[in-house]
Formats: structure tokens, C-alpha cells, sequence
């Protein structure tokens, strides 16, 4: 319940929706993703080190799943950051009732 949105005449319900989708759709998508990464970056990672000869396609491909999975997890944190530091610069983290903050600020 950030105050630029309490001041704005949204109604409780519209927050309370808001809060449903950030924490039951956009937080799980991004830990899905981060781990999807994770899984490319280890699939890169085995055929690579399974290759003989390094200048093989297979390492190669390796190569670039190593490359991509670590791009990809960098930029799902990166969301993620972001997403922290907007809500407690926007004071979100002290609106939110004692029991809420618990669950998500551990």
C-alpha cells in the first residue's frame, strides 16, 4: 500500500488485487526463471566439460548455454533488485502491516 497509490483513490480492493498478482504470478515467475537459467547454465556446462575437443560444435554450443544462463539469471536478479529498491525507496516496506513484512522482508 504504497501512499502515491493510497492518495491516488485507488480502492482497497485494487491494492489488495495488486498485491495478489506480485505475489502469487510475478515473485514465482521470477524464481522460475532464475532457475531456468540456472538448469541452461548447467545443461551448457556438461556438454562442454563431456567435449575432448573443446573447438567442437557441442562445446561450443556449451559455450553459448553457459554464456545465455548467466545472462539470464544476471537480469532476473537485476529485476528483482530493482523491484526491492523501488518498494523500499517508495517507503512501501513500512505501510505494509508487521505480519506481511515478516513474510516477505525474512
Amino acid at each position: 500500500m504504497l501512499p502515491a497509490i493510497a492518495q491516488a483513490g485507488i480502492s482497497e480492493q485494487a491494492i489488495a488485487f495488486m498485491d495478489n498478482v506480485i505475489e502469487l504470478i510475478i515473485n514465482p515467475l521470477i524464481v522460475f526463471l532464475i532457475v531456468l537459467g540456472l538448469v541452461v547454465f548447467f545443461i551448457g556446462m556438461i556438454r562442454f566439460l563431456a567435449q575432448s575437443d573443446k573447438s567442437s560444435e557441442d562445446a561450443i554450443k556449451g559455450k553459448k548455454h553457459m554464456l545465455w544462463g548467466i545472462l539470464g539469471m544476471f537480469i532476473m536478479v537485476s529485476v528483482f533488485g530493482i523491484m526491492q529498491l523501488l518498494t523500499n525507496s517508495l517507503g512501501a516496506k513500512e505501510d505494509l502491516p508487521q505480519n506481511v513484512q515478516d513474510q516477505i522482508y525474512r
